[in-house]
């Protein structure tokens, strides 16, 4: 199977995953993540609130890391612009209710 035809089919796979009434579609905007000696945990969160929690495995974990990171420098990259981490945004959030623009 050529690279195109096998790209093709990935599309297809996903477009068929995403618009899928059987599989849950979650929006979060916060996380906490532990680690145990078996796998990681983490508390999806909408607006302070847990929706749901993802369990995964070391070596997925890894591999979904690098699969983001890449997706975001790609991104950034393409913006010119650098997106801002929860961190960075309870930072500014922080200096403006100190008065501080």
């Amino acid at each position: 199977m050529g690279e195109a035809q096998q790209e093709q089919e990935t599309l297809n796979d996903l477009e068929t995953v995403l618009t899928s009434q059987d599989i849950p579609q979650l929006y979060v905007n916060g996380f906490t993540t532990v680690i145990s000696n078996t796998d990681i945990c983490t508390v999806l969160e909408r607006n302070g609130s847990p929706v749901a929690v993802l369990n995964i495995s070391y070596t997925t974990a890894k591999s979904l890391a690098q699969k983001l990171s890449q997706l975001i420098a790609d991104f950034e990259t393409v913006a010119q612009h650098p997106l801002m981490t929860i961190e960075d945004v309870n930072s500014t959030l922080a200096q403006l209710k100190k008065g501080k623009p």
